[in-house]
């Protein structure tokens, strides 16, 4: 029931003890969390009925019904409290973005946000930058597939990165952890078989990012 992916997104949200998981599939992430961690409250919302009456069945499987909670809504539109952190995963980097801007005005019952886009990173981390959340900790995971997972925390100021660091993540770039060099080189070696001059750019866009 739980992936790897669950336990190591959930390994970043370990010292928190309240949480939003927005779109939660199943409620996966938010069971894992409080049977793992001292989480006091969680809520766990969909925009749909099918999927949150599943979330219910197994939040009651786990007996787990005074700690998680959940909730039908448009992303955080319905969210009216406090809480340690926001997460919202398996969704489309333009999607996670489009949510965060339709819920900006509620966006400050959250000291962090925990965000797992399934593509274009780039604009998650952008809106990040532009609104004021620094980048504090990034992993990366292959369960079937690669995902990326960012954490960023709320500070005072517009956070500068460069056009790279938005794109492949400041920490994973400045890491460059074997699964990331892995995962980069089969993207390499993959456009290189195409041999299409249109794909020039990615290819030296990469090779620039191994040698970052």
């Amino acid at each position: 029931m739980f992936k790897e992916r669950i336990k190591q997104i959930a390994s970043l949200l370990k010292d928190f003890h309240s949480l939003v998981d927005v779109g939660t599939d199943h409620a996966y992430l938010p069971i894992y969390l409080a049977l793992n961690y001292d989480y006091q409250n969680i809520l766990a919302t969909d925009i749909n009925d099918g999927p949150l009456e599943s979330d219910k069945k197994n939040i009651s499987h786990y007996k787990l019904d005074n700690v998680i909670h959940t909730l039908k809504t448009d992303g955080i539109e319905g969210v009216d409290s406090d809480y340690d952190c926001l997460s919202i995963c398996g969704m489309g980097g333009v999607l996670i973005k489009d949510i965060l801007e339709r819920g900006i005005d509620k966006l400050e019952h959250f000291e962090y946000i925990l965000l797992s886009p399934n593509n274009n990173q780039y604009y998650v981390r952008k809106f990040l930058a532009d609104n004021g959340y620094l980048i504090v900790d990034e992993i990366n995971i292959f369960d079937q597939k690669y995902y990326e997972v960012i954490m960023a925390k709320k500070v005072l100021t517009k956070i500068e990165y460069s056009e790279l660091e938005l794109k492949y993540g400041p920490i994973l770039l400045a890491q460059k952890n074997d699964l990331f060099v892995k995962y980069y080189t089969d993207q390499l070696e993959h456009l290189k078989s195409k041999n299409s001059p249109y794909l020039n750019d990615q290819i030296e866009e990469i090779k620039k990012v191994l040698k970052y």
